[in-house]
């Protein structure tokens, strides 16, 4: 079977232009590579959650969440995370949930339409997700009333908030 060189060369520079434009690592300003690191942190440090999203106005009793991010480990400029994924409960004692609740009744904001799979994490203990399954699907809450977290989403249930943020 005779092979045409025409057609070799041309899928082989067709395959070459394919993987040259695959850039599977940046580059910063100076032109050195940059590379990145897909980080998960898994915890039930209310310290450090206070790090991710502002606790100081509603400091939970405890919490466990799950942050997953993707840092710049070399070269490219800013520290920031290029992807951020952020999940959590917050457990309340009944007067600091009262105080949330009361301060969602004064507040003027239009309600968000956020759904319920949304909050159903797949680390969610089975009652956790049975009381997200059976709670009241009208309020959800504004994560920057009381988190101060641009792009979270919130949802109540008893003395627990679900929250989740999505940073791309």
């Amino acid at each position: 079977m005779k092979v045409n060189r025409k057609i070799i060369v041309i899928y082989s520079l067709l395959i070459l232009f394919s993987l040259g434009s695959c850039d599977l690592e940046g580059s910063s300003e100076e032109g050195t590579p940059t590379s990145y690191v897909v980080k998960a942190d898994e915890s039930t440090s209310v310290n450090k959650l206070g790090k991710l999203i502002n606790l100081e106005k509603f400091r939970p009793e405890k919490v466990e969440f799950h942050h997953t991010f993707i840092e710049t480990i070399n070269g490219g400029g800013s520290d920031e995370p290029k992807d951020d994924y952020l999940q959590a409960v917050l457990y309340f004692d009944s007067r600091t949930f009262k105080k949330m609740l009361d301060l969602c009744k004064k507040t003027d904001y239009a309600l968000p339409n956020y759904r319920k799979k949304t909050f159903d994490f797949p680390w969610l203990s089975k009652e956790l997700s049975t009381e997200l399954e059976n709670s009241d699907a009208d309020y959800h809450g504004h994560p920057d009333l009381f988190f101060e977290s641009e792009g979270g989403k919130l949802w109540f249930l008893d003395q627990k908030v679900l929250f989740y943020r999505e940073i791309r």
